[in-house]
């Protein structure tokens, strides 16, 4: 038997699977995390069902659907039937209307039992976005420091240690610069985004606190929620600092050995810094990185666009809770999470 759930009561289910009906533009715009997406329509067919429902009415694109759908119908039923052997499964459609509708009577037929989201993805995204206005109140701690100094590093082995750290540039698929995106593919979209986001911090919601990186509230395309944002600007602030070679060194391994990155698609994102750093200085860098001379490049960045940007210390400062030196990320990880625990 298939009956109506809310969200809520879904995201509680124990062994869920999330079976996604709609098409795959829509369900790549943004969908529950860790959905399965088994279309009813392809794009091309949605679209053309769409025109015809404005333009026929929806007795006629009823009718279509149906001629659309039948042949692959019972492979459908098939595959649902098999995640619900093992698995709570949960069908949803934009919201909850007729697509979902459809594919849960003909469940209920089959015998195979499970749940309809009740309102569809649009309601699990109001979800979302009222959740998100309404963070619980951790205390946020920040982590700050200059272009290479072993932010993120220290991010993911606080997470790997057990404690509630969130990697936004790696739920962003970007690092936040005009580099930001090289050798990473394409940013999530916002509302993926939000739902990755959210179900992270789920997760420590019960936690005294939430570990992060220092981010503006925009990264690459996406936003930060504005909740979130604000208690990152109250929060805990900790440096991180590193020497300049060590910096150089991190950044060539993050964005020159690891990613595979092309001369041209540096020098495409050098063209962005024109303006900041004037005609001459960038036919310094684009001649060093045509040349293969990459760690002065960087160097050169570094000195003269990035750390006068973001003006952290160099070194250990009064303004700061915590002073961390960045040049053994798994020791100062280990301060830190002595720190927290002493607090």
């Amino acid at each position: 038997m298939i009956r109506d759930i809310g969200v809520t009561e879904a995201l509680n289910l124990e062994n869920a699977v999330f079976v996604d009906l709609r098409s795959p533009v829509e369900f790549n715009a943004g969908h529950i995390p860790g959905a399965v997406n088994i279309p009813l329509f392809s794009d091309q067919e949605r679209s053309e069902i769409g025109t015809i429902y404005r333009q026929q009415g929806p007795g006629s694109a009823r009718e279509k659907g149906l001629e659309v759908v039948a042949p692959r119908l019972a492979e459908m039923v098939a595959s649902i039937r098999k995640m619900a052997a093992d698995s709570s499964v949960v069908v949803y459609c934009w919201r909850g209307g007729e697509r979902s509708d459809a594919v849960a009577r003909v469940l209920d037929i089959m015998q195979v039992d499970g749940y309809r989201l009740a309102g569809g993805y649009k309601a699990y995204r109001t979800f979302v976005i009222e959740r998100l206005r309404e963070l619980p109140r951790s205390q946020v701690v920040v982590i700050h420091g200059l272009t290479g100094s072993g932010k993120t590093e220290i991010i993911k082995k606080m997470a790997e240690a057990g404690w509630p750290a969130v990697d936004l540039e790696g739920l962003s698929n970007h690092r936040g610069s005009v580099f930001g995106g090289l050798g990473l593919g394409e940013q999530p979209k916002q509302k993926q985004f939000d739902s990755m986001l959210y179900g992270k911090l789920q997760q420590f919601a019960d936690h005294r606190f939430l570990i992060v990186e220092s981010e503006s509230r925009k990264i690459g395309k996406l936003f930060l929620p504005e909740r979130l944002y604000a208690m990152m600007k109250e929060g805990l602030r900790v440096l991180i600092y590193d020497n300049m070679e060590n910096r150089v060194n991190r950044i060539y391994d993050e964005y020159v050995v690891k990613s595979g990155n092309t001369t041209k698609e540096y020098l495409n994102c050098i063209e962005g810094l024109k303006r900041y750093l004037g005609k001459k200085k960038i036919q310094e860098i684009t001649e060093m990185i045509s040349d293969g001379n990459l760690r002065n490049a960087i160097r050169i960045l570094l000195e003269e666009y990035y750390d006068p940007l973001y003006g952290y210390p160099c070194g250990p400062d009064p303004h700061y809770c915590l002073n961390l030196d960045g040049s053994d990320t798994s020791q100062a990880a280990d301060r830190l999470a002595a720190y927290l625990t002493n607090l």
